[in-house]
């Protein structure tokens, strides 16, 4: 039986190599090993509750193809619908369809990718019948300047923050060094260490010492480079 046009089917990866977060655009997807999703930690979820899961590794395609790491079914769905990928962790979309890929009842510029609000509704081939964009680890976001934010990557115990390859959060703005600093969690708080960057680390305004673990308070400004830019757990 569809529901709202499609019909959801568990989706299918192998994480494969973690990589580094960034904006490069690159065509390809990568063929994987398909391997089922139990309990995603990011997913689309139809209106009964239904869950789809999305890879957080890597680029990944949504469609009917039976190589898609995400799988659709339904009429207006194409083969190879969209692209997808999550930059620090945010979900991006790229559409490829004859139908279109709409977010929020907006159709995307087809070729271009395009960044999708958090619990946004998606659809694939018409603007009605969505899927919701849901996440488990919404609790771990940083919510940053400009209305950007990052999400701290389930299977990390530790971040790397800057520029260099490999890095999990680039926060993308001026004075990020490429090994700027480290995030980790302990006992459920969030801990910062300066990485000796050229701009500096600051919490509530204060630039940190190199080389020291500083506790990040709930709801305390942590600017990267700028003290201005803060992001706030």
């Amino acid at each position: 039986m569809r529901i709202g046009g499609f019909l959801p089917q568990v989706s299918q990866c192998n994480p494969g190599t973690a990589r580094a977060v960034g904006l490069e655009a690159v065509d390809s997807v990568p063929e994987r090993d398909q391997v089922s999703f139990s309990s995603p930690n990011r997913y689309l979820q139809s209106s009964d509750g239904k869950q789809i899961g999305l890879p957080e590794d890597g680029r990944f395609q949504i469609g009917r193809h039976a190589d898609c790491q995400v799988s659709l079914d339904g009429d207006l769905v194409s083969r190879r619908h969209c692209q997808g990928e999550f930059r620090n962790g945010q979900l991006w979309l790229r559409d490829q369809s004859s139908n279109g890929t709409f977010v929020n009842g907006k159709a995307l510029t087809s070729g271009e990718w395009t960044e999708v609000p958090k619990d946004a509704n998606l659809g694939f081939g018409q603007s009605v019948h969505t899927l919701q964009l849901g996440s488990r680890s919404a609790s771990s976001a940083l919510q940053g300047p400009e209305g950007r934010s990052f999400e701290w990557p389930s299977d990390q115990p530790m971040v790397r923050v800057g520029n260099a390859e490999g890095s999990h959060f680039k926060p993308g703005q001026d004075g990020i060094s490429d090994n700027h600093a480290l995030m980790r969690k302990v006992d459920g708080k969030v801990m910062v260490m300066d990485t000796q960057s050229s701009q500096g680390t600051y919490v509530a305004g204060e630039r940190l010492k190199p080389m020291v673990w500083t506790e990040v308070p709930e709801g305390t400004g942590l600017a990267f480079g700028n003290p201005s830019q803060n992001w706030t757990i």
